[in-house]
């Protein structure tokens, strides 16, 4: 999970470049879906 997010933080500032850091945003956003659902 630690690195998940250190992946996250690098593709934020633009240390990895590349279709990689497209399927962390789509991760993030399916993440982002699941937190709202349980949260409601």
């Amino acid at each position: 999970m630690l690195d998940f997010l250190s992946l996250v933080y690098g593709c934020m500032k633009k240390v990895y470049i590349g279709n990689y850091c497209e399927q962390i945003e789509e991760k993030l956003k399916f993440y982002r879906k699941l937190l709202f659902s349980l949260i409601k």
